[in-house]
Order: structure tokens, then sequence, then C-alpha cells
């Protein structure tokens, strides 16, 4: 919404007035989807809410079973990161470091990295990359801070953190994509936060920024051969966060109105299953309004692009109003689980999808969202009370047949 203003004043030629309404209502019927919502949930349902509770309650120790599961995650995790390290053979995060390679050199590596996701170990590189290391490197944290000081135990899962979370930022950042790396580290100060139950002041959330932006201005700095100013560098970084996808929205809404709608076809199951597969549609954006050396280009918009696309003022309207619900209700559902490493870990990772509505479509970001749950399924499962007592010892009490344990172990 910000730079919208700027946006529309440098496109006189291009669908500006649509593109500016479409910014404004999408995000008032966001969030007027979230505020109609909860308030009818709490008032048709009789609940109440658990929000402040939840927040602030003492977090479920990991059973047996729980930690046997991380464990087996995590050597899943090592053995797919190997396999594609192996099959990629070049790194472009290290041509990048050795500083001997052009920044056209490095897109193309880029290119060919992603290019090797349709091999057959795609899929798990997928998962491994977006949901499994996320999981693990915040169930882990929160797992390392809830062990007794100076104890044997801590020590090791301690280990077992610093491994996953190499594990992660390596494979996060080999393509030399900057924002998961970002995302990543938001993410485990933010699980952090909320396990020390800690105020964000305006010196927290400075440091915060400052080392998630320390990997994006690595890249940027490498990529342009250490040739970019200080002010280059973070110039390029608010572009690429605010001007960048308002731009890319501008040319969603301009190519649409003037070419029949998709009605569909970028939703990814959907399309898949019912519509003889989806529309490679970033491409053709990205080739017709920003132009590339590299073919492959790819131009993701924000989840109202893809609203546009698929239906129009109909997809903008009815699309954003459900987006708030669903939002709403994961948020709700959240908050009605035992408070867990595995629901705290769940919590963030909803956070942190909706940075990426500024270039994903709702549908993935939700889709994401569900795998996740699907992912933490077992911890619940296997907990014999699903909603949350009055104290967290009552957890320990009823999984261990009478016997407390100590919320240390």
């Amino acid at each position: 919404l910000l730079p919208s203003p700027w946006v529309y004043a440098d496109h006189p030629n291009l669908h500006r007035d649509n593109y500016l309404v479409i910014v404004i209502i999408s995000l008032l019927l966001t969030m007027l989807g979230c505020i109609l919502y909860s308030s009818l949930f709490f008032t048709l349902s009789g609940f109440k809410n658990k929000s402040k509770k939840w927040l602030n309650q003492e977090t479920i120790t990991m059973s047996i079973i729980d930690k046997c599961y991380v464990l087996v995650l995590l050597i899943f995790s090592i053995v797919i990161l190997i396999a594609y390290i192996r099959e990629l053979r070049v790194l472009p995060i290290l041509q990048a470091i050795s500083g001997q390679y052009t920044s056209l050199e490095l897109g193309q590596s880029r290119e060919d990295a992603f290019k090797l996701f349709e091999s057959p170990i795609k899929k798990g590189v997928g998962y491994v990359s977006a949901l499994i290391f996320p999981l693990l490197t915040t169930v882990l944290l929160v797992k390392t801070e809830k062990s007794r000081k100076k104890s044997r135990n801590k020590k090791i899962w301690s280990f077992i953190f610093i491994l996953s979370f190499i594990c992660n930022i390596f494979l996060a950042s080999i393509t030399l994509e900057k924002s998961p790396v970002a995302i990543l580290l938001i993410q485990l100060f933010l699980a952090w936060l909320l396990l020390k139950k800690e105020k964000l002041s305006i010196r927290l959330l400075s440091m915060i920024i400052s080392i998630s932006l320390s990997f994006p201005v690595f890249v940027i700095f490498t990529v342009n051969s250490f040739k970019i100013s200080i002010y280059g560098v973070f110039y390029f970084i608010f572009v690429r966060l605010s001007y960048g996808p308002s731009k890319v929205l501008l040319a969603y809404v301009d190519y649409f109105s003037n070419n029949e709608y998709l009605w569909g076809k970028t939703l990814p199951i959907i399309a898949k299953y019912f519509l003889g597969g989806d529309v490679w549609i970033e491409n053709i954006i990205g080739l017709k309004y920003f132009g590339s050396r590299i073919e492959s280009i790819h131009a993701n918009v924000g989840y109202p692009g893809y609203l546009w696309a698929d239906f129009g003022w109909m997809g903008v309207i009815i699309g954003a109003l459900l987006a708030g619900l669903l939002l709403q209700l994961i948020q709700l559902t959240i908050y009605y689980l035992p408070k867990s490493p595995f629901t705290i870990a769940l919590y963030i990772f909803a956070i942190s999808r909706c940075f990426y509505l500024t270039s994903a479509s709702f549908a993935t970001s939700f889709i994401y969202i569900l795998q996740f749950l699907l992912l933490i399924l077992p911890s619940i499962i296997f907990r014999p009370v699903i909603f949350p007592a009055t104290k967290p010892e009552t957890f320990n009490k009823i999984g261990n047949s009478g016997r407390k344990v100590n919320s240390n172990s």
C-alpha cells in the first residue's frame, strides 16, 4: 500500500486506476474478513478468546515420541540435502563468495539450481527447505531453551539445534535467495521472544532487523563484486521489499485488463487436477514487462495480483475477504492447541507465510500452512488432551500416567 502512490505516478500509461483501487480494497477487505470471523466465532460459538492465555502459558515439554520424531526428520532432511548438493555440483553461494563471477553468471547459476528442482528429488528438496527444516530449527531452539542449564541434556540438544540451523541456513542460501534466510532468522527471533515472553522494544527490533538483513546485504555486495555503495545496497533492499512487489502488481493488473482471465489456473491443486494444468503466468509477465537475458525469469506477485489474474473484480473482492477469514481461522485454531514446541513452530510459520503474501498467492500460502499442520500432527495426536488445561503440568501428569515430570526434562 505505502509505495502504491509512487508506482501510480511512475506509470501513467498502464491501467493504474484499477491498480490503486485493487490495492486499497484488497487490504481493507482482508482486514474486514479477520474482524468478521473473530467477532462471529466468539459470538456464535460461545468460546472465549484464549490468545493472551495461550501466549502467556508455559510451554509443554517434548515427549519421547516427539524427540524421536524430530531426530527422524532431521536425518531425512540431511540425506536430502546431501543428495541435492551432489546433484547440483556447482553451488551459486560459493561462486558468489569467490568473487570471480559476474552478476549475469551468478544469475544463470541460480536459474540452473532452480531448474534442478525438476529432478527426482524435487519434492524432497521443496518440502525440506520450505517445511521440515524451519520446523526442526524452531522446535530445537525451544527444546534447547527449555532444557536445564549446564546439563548434559542441554549440551546434546544444543549440538542438534546448531546442526539443524547450519543445514537450514546452507540449504536456504545455496541459490542466493535472500528472503528465505532473512525470514528464517526472523522466525527464530519470534520463537525466542514468545518463549521468553519478552516485550519487543525498539532496540530489540533494530537488532532483529539488522541481523535478518545481514545475508541479503552480503549477497548484494557479492553479486556486485563489492562495487556497490552502502546507500545502493539499502536502496536495493527498499525497492525489493516495497516498490518492486507493488510494481509487479501493477503489471498483472495491466496485463489482465487487456487479456482474458485465467479462471483458476493459478490455484495449485485445482489447476493441476481439474483445469488441465497451470499457466506459468509469472514467466509471461516477467518477459513482457521486465525483460531479461534469462528466459526463465519469473515475476511473482502478491495475492491480490493472483486474485485479479484468475477472476478479475470478483476474485479481488471475494478472495480478499476469504483470505481474512482464513487467516483468522488459522490463528484461532492455534490458540486452542496445547502450547508445545511444535505449536509454537506452527504459530511462527503462519506469521512468516504472511510475509510471503507480497510475492505469493494466498492459496499457496494457505496450503503451506496446512502441510505444516499435518507435519506436526503426530505431536498433537499422541497427546492425550488436545484442548489446553489450566496448568501445563496437567499434560505431564496425564501423559505419564500420573507421574509428574520436571518441566525442564
